[in-house]
């Protein structure tokens, strides 16, 4: 259970450090990193967040959150896992605490399949960004194309127009 407990806290905090630099702002350089201000970025990081704070009722009396095992939310919005009170629980409500850790491991497989799996949330943002993209390069292409006739109709009556000019300047000269 210590070493699953750790594995999951390992794995919370790499992705909470690494959802955190993509959403970063630096004030001092003035630099946005890629996912600033995404919407997308910000309902994981909720979710997420969410899961480690609801109850479960698998794990009986007393031990209905991860915190109840001495799992407990850092300052930085890391994870750390308090060995003392995790082997406290287990001493006195072994199977309490290996329900709660697999009720919440399942939920945890549940959610990140809804995030990040080929029909979540990510893969779904990802699309529409694709498909924005396209969309915006199509128009792109529209624009060079309505670009490219409006200089050349602007070429005809400009060489049209120089025509004149010199067939009055030469009418002129007489």
């Amino acid at each position: 259970i210590t070493s699953s407990l750790n594995a999951f806290i390992k794995a919370f905090n790499d992705a909470s450090t690494t959802m955190k630099s993509l959403g970063s702002y630096n004030s001092a350089t003035k630099t946005a990193a890629t996912l600033t201000g995404d919407s997308t970025l910000r309902s994981v990081q909720s979710q997420l967040n969410a899961l480690l704070f609801s109850p479960s009722s698998a794990g009986g009396d007393g031990l209905q959150r991860l915190s109840d095992l001495g799992v407990s939310l850092q300052l930085d919005g890391t994870l750390k896992l308090d060995t003392t009170k995790l082997n406290a629980a287990v001493s006195s409500n072994f199977e309490g605490v290996a329900n709660l850790v697999a009720d919440m491991g399942s939920r945890f497989k549940v959610a990140l399949e809804g995030m990040a799996g080929a029909n979540g949330t990510v893969n779904s943002r990802i699309d529409g960004i694709k498909s924005t993209i396209k969309s915006i390069d199509q128009r792109q292409e529209a624009l060079q194309l309505r670009l490219a006739k409006v200089e050349e109709r602007y070429r005809r009556q400009f060489s049209a127009l120089d025509t004149q000019i010199s067939n009055m300047q030469a009418l002129s000269s007489r």
